[in-house]
């Protein structure tokens, strides 16, 4: 008998399974085949194909050296499994097909343990909560095919069955609706000028990402924002609105969040209108009849408050109904549409919104902040956890990350350590159906979505998954995390790393910032550097006459003109109006080009090459810097 220096309980591994028992023995993988020992049924199939890919794994009727065994078998709960190793193979057993797919997924961790040898031993496992889940905003800033399916490919890996697709809100829509093609053609357009970014999914593309999900354990469930977040759609159909007015080119739609104070009322469907709910009935027709999910997300939440009631139209509708206060107009609203949803056949979700002030029927609710975990638990009502701001994976893991000043840091530790079950009793813990992580992408680009859930997505796999009642130590998980990062950057995954650990992408490789002016926390120098449009130097105080702002290349550059962008808000905040734009072909000697004059300034350059560029101040500033990014035109 062959003897292993390791044990297989001794395995990371993420999520952690429920139960591992190590024997004696080893199986040596190197320079044998598997071999599948028995024709295996349909619940295999994905789950034995995605092994032949990591493996030399080949099909024979013949008894092999090394066997692998799928054994269907209804003792296993769903998606449980459990896997057998020992000197003469493995067998993976299972009652389903998302259950091999499991086994499958953490024997492929245990390679990246072991690798040629495997301690023998058995692994069982099975979840701890039916919904593990993640939210991917695809309203806000536009993801690919690609994009999508590599997300699915991680939340397969992690366990987590449930992807919640935010399709629509005010900045975009994003999704097909054969009825109403204004939504795509102009409803998924967003920017300014000729800054337009497009982007939508025909529903070709959809049932694509289902495919491919539901081969992966995957349930997909579309959003379909209302009564709030719903510029996007008024902007293409403004008579959905209260007051009805086309807004023609003002652009309502392209904007951040979609309104401004004189224009507020759009952010709203009317409550009053019949033609709203023929609208959103229409559209949530095709999308139940697009996606085959028993579950329809219809939104629910931050509705703009004293609309509503300054509304002919919904002030008609409270008088018709009975109603005394918008509220109540809010929860008729919702109980039409999720009525609706049940009617079909699905079962609505929605987001908690004043849950104490009254629940829909038939909807679940996905509890975001505050206490609304517990009213929703204590009525009864079956409840998706995604506490704002433990599982909001939007939030920066670390400073040099912020974009944004309001959003705040969410460490690891934190997502680890928080238990979704706090502050419920034990019949309420019972509505729990689990969790799920949303990442909102206001100020996330589709190229860093990985930075911004890993490692945390971690966290929340092993807290929806894990089920073995252990006490958390947050060190072990630390060491399963950094052991397992290059099993996940080879499914490219990048996990977001310090400052000193992960320079900052930028649009200049290899440049470098030197200034005499200190940094707002999380606002560093480096990122006028940054590639998102989202990231920005911004200054602790006012610069003072001889500050200097530098940026030195690489290697000298050929440029034509030299694009800066500066100003956190608007004109008057953050722009450096009247600040001198110098130029050098040595990094020593500078050359005055020009004078900033307004937010987005575009200088001519007039020498061969520039090796560094900089805005130097002769007088003192009445404003802190602001400094968004710099181009460079060859």
């Amino acid at each position: 008998m062959t003897k292993s220096a390791k044990q297989l309980s001794s395995a990371s591994l993420l999520p952690f399974p429920m139960e591992i028992v190590s024997n004696a023995g080893c199986l040596q993988l190197k320079g044998k085949t598997l071999l599948l020992k028995n024709n295996f049924a349909e619940q295999t199939v994905f789950a034995a194909n995605l092994l032949m890919q990591h493996v030399d794994l080949k099909s024979s009727d013949s008894d092999g050296v090394l066997d692998v065994e799928f054994v269907v078998t209804a003792s296993q709960s769903a998606e449980s499994y459990q896997i057998d190793i020992n000197e003469a193979g493995i067998r993976f057993t299972a009652s389903d097909s998302t259950g091999f797919l499991y086994a499958v997924q953490s024997f492929l961790q245990l390679l990246e343990n072991f690798a040629d040898e495997l301690p023998c031993g058995i692994i069982k496992d099975e979840p701890r909560f039916q919904w593990r889940g993640f939210m991917l905003d695809s309203a806000r800033n536009f993801q690919s095919l690609d994009v999508v399916k590599r997300c699915l490919d991680w939340l397969s890996a992690l366990k987590i069955n449930r992807f919640h697709w935010h399709l629509v809100d005010s900045e975009g829509w994003r999704i097909e609706i054969k009825k109403y093609p204004r939504l795509t053609e102009v409803g998924s357009c967003r920017g300014h000028g000729d800054n337009i970014e497009k982007g939508f999914y025909s529903q070709a593309d959809i049932k694509e990402i289902i495919k491919y999900a539901d081969e992966r354990g995957i349930t997909v469930i579309p959003e379909i924002e209302m009564p709030a977040h719903s510029n996007a759609a008024i902007y293409c159909y403004p008579e959905l609105s209260c007051s009805g007015k086309d807004f023609e080119a003002t652009d309502i739609v392209h904007t951040q969040y979609g309104h401004s104070a004189d224009e507020a009322d759009v952010r709203n469907f009317c409550a009053g209108k019949e033609i709203v709910f023929d609208f959103l009935q229409d559209v949530l027709a095709e999308v139940i009849e697009l996606f085959p999910a028993k579950w329809i997300h219809v939104g629910g939440d931050e509705r703009l408050r004293d609309i509503w009631d300054k509304c002919p139209h919904c002030l008609r509708r409270m008088k018709e109904e009975g109603l005394n206060a918008e509220s109540e107009l809010q929860l008729y609203f919702m109980n039409r549409i999720c009525s609706f949803v049940h009617n079909k056949g699905r079962i609505p979700i929605m987001w908690a919104e004043n849950p104490e002030l009254g629940m829909p029927d038939h909807a679940i609710i996905q509890a975001w902040r505050g206490d609304e975990k517990k009213v929703a638990a204590k009525a009864g009502k079956p409840v998706i956890c995604s506490n704002n701001p433990y599982f909001y994976l939007d939030y920066y893991q670390y400073s040099h990350q912020k974009g944004v000043d309001w959003l705040t840091e969410m460490k690891l530790e934190k997502v680890y350590n928080y238990d979704v079950t706090d502050e419920l009793s034990a019949s309420e813990a019972k509505t729990l159906l689990g969790l799920e992580a949303p990442l909102w992408t206001s100020w996330v680009e589709h190229w860093e979505i990985d930075e911004y859930m890993f490692p945390r997505i971690l966290a929340v796999a092993e807290n929806a998954w894990r089920n073995d009642n252990k006490e958390k130590d947050f060190n072990e998980f630390t060491k399963r995390c950094d052991f397992l990062e290059k099993y996940f950057n080879k499914m490219g995954a990048r996990y977001s790393k310090p400052l000193e650990e992960r320079p900052l992408r930028t649009f200049i490789p290899g440049a470098s910032v030197e200034t005499q002016l200190s940094h707002e926390p999380g606002f560093m120098p480096e990122k006028a550097l940054d590639c998102s449009l989202y990231h920005y130097f911004w200054s602790e105080n006012k610069p003072v006459a001889g500050n200097t702002f530098t940026v030195k290349l690489k290697n000298a550059q050929k440029c034509s003109s030299i694009k800066v962008y500066t100003g956190k808000t608007g004109d008057a905040d953050g722009v450096p109006k009247g600040a001198v734009f110098e130029t050098s072909e040595n990094g020593i000697n500078f050359v005055k080009t020009d004078i900033l004059k307004k937010r987005n300034e575009n200088f001519q350059i007039d020498m061969p090459a520039v090796k560094a560029f900089r805005l130097k101040f002769n007088e003192n500033s009445d404003q802190k810097l602001v400094i968004r990014g710099f181009s460079l035109e060859s």
